[in-house]
């Protein structure tokens, strides 16, 4: 990852401002409208303490899922305004039409204990094409811009690239502390370094771990990405998920990277809605690979165990279902417990990785949770994100 080096906000930059303050509000509902996951609102109270403390006027702005350019109840932000009132003890006022001059001077009349919520920014196409002429609108709220919302940052849309070109702008505390804790990702002070990289899909990681491989010691792989390493290697996988098209690079890496790849080699899964248990060479063509087998959960826990810093994306299996989730909760428990225990540097990035360790519940035993997906595998592949284009460095 590159030496990125912001300019901390000071005081003297924001006293008594208008402060755009790009958020991720992208937060799990259950059908009955119940927050699932506050992770994403806790990650942004500092830095709205912070503003408040020096008389900011803040005008919050996020997304939420994808209504693909036009109005969507069910995706209206309004909904958060409950949460954000009991979360960060101040009155929200809520802005629906968010490019009116009407709306815009509202900021101007907020009372000390008043913060804005803009409704949602995929409502208006422009957003997702990171169009100028909406992004200076947007501008018009504030006096200077902060983004806080690393989950974003390699995203090119408007409220994240093109808005930077109106407001002098600025990380928000959270990024800042994500990129803090990414960076250990690179120090090598701590050895061994271990990469966990599970999931479904191949495709999405090929090129994180491709770089990844130079840089750490160990490599385990698991979930479905691991079937097409096995596939290429001339074993049975049945009717388990692999990407054709993939084979030949996971080949091709497996052959490059063998001493520091290990991959399971027991496994959990379903045959005609039979569960199994199954060596790999005992896999036939009408089985399923869903989960790691014990076998691979002790080889695993020795892997962390001998650890100094471990990285973490994708789920061990299809963790979704009760009996195929052993591998998953296993692997964060022992992680959690060396990370408290044993001075292990833990880095749990993604989606499905995240959801597992609150699964486990133990979400406050890993050294740092990214917030981010794919913003978490594209700095680690890239060491640098297009929302950070514009944010001032010293």
């Amino acid at each position: 990852m590159k030496n990125i080096s912001f300019k901390d906000i000071c005081k003297d930059d924001i006293i008594g401002k208008k402060v755009f303050l790009r958020c991720d509000l992208n937060v799990p509902f259950d059908n009955n409208g119940v927050l699932l996951d506050d992770t994403r609102i806790n990650n942004i109270i500092p830095t709205i303490k912070f503003l408040l403390k020096y008389n900011c006027k803040i005008i919050l702005a996020s997304h939420f899922g994808r209504p693909n350019g036009e109005y969507k109840e069910e995706f209206s932000l309004k909904k958060l305004i409950p949460y954000l009132q009991e979360y960060l003890k101040v009155n929200v006022l809520f802005i629906n039409d968010i490019l009116s001059s009407d709306s815009i001077k509202q900021v101007d009349n907020l009372q000390s204990n008043e913060i804005v919520l803009l409704e949602n920014l995929r409502f208006y196409p422009e957003e997702q094409i990171n169009n100028t002429t909406f992004a200076k609108q947007l501008s018009k709220y504030a006096d200077i811009y902060i983004n806080d919302a690393f989950s974003c940052c390699h995203r090119e849309h408007s409220s994240i690239c093109a808005i930077t070109n109106f407001l002098p702008s600025y990380p928000g505390l959270s990024l800042m502390e994500e990129l803090k804790s990414l960076s250990l990702i690179y120090n090598d002070n701590y050895k061994p370094q271990t990469l966990i990289i599970g999931g479904k899909k191949i495709s999405t990681k090929i090129k994180v771990l491709n770089h990844l491989a130079n840089k750490v010691d160990r490599i385990f792989i698991a979930g479905a990405m691991a079937n097409n390493f096995l596939k290429a290697l001339g074993y049975e996988v049945g009717k388990s998920y692999f990407e054709e098209e993939y084979l030949n690079e996971a080949k091709n890496i497996y052959e490059n990277y063998k001493q520091k790849i290990v991959l399971p080699h027991d496994f959990v899964g379903k045959n005609n809605n039979k569960i199994f248990i199954k060596n790999i060479k005992d896999i036939n063509k009408e089985d399923c690979i869903l989960d790691i087998g014990i076998k691979s959960c002790i080889n695993l826990e020795n892997i962390i165990e001998n650890s100094k810093i471990l990285i973490w994306n994708g789920p061990i299996g299809f963790y979704e279902e009760q009996y195929f989730s052993i591998g998953s909760l296993y692997a964060a428990r022992t992680i959690a417990y060396h990370t408290k225990n044993n001075n292990l540097v833990s880095i749990i990035g993604g989606g499905d990785a995240v959801a597992v360790a609150k699964m486990s519940g133990l979400k406050n035993h890993f050294s740092y949770i990214s917030s981010g997906g794919g913003a978490f595998l594209e700095i680690i592949e890239k060491g640098d994100l297009i929302g950070f284009k514009n944010l001032k460095r010293n």
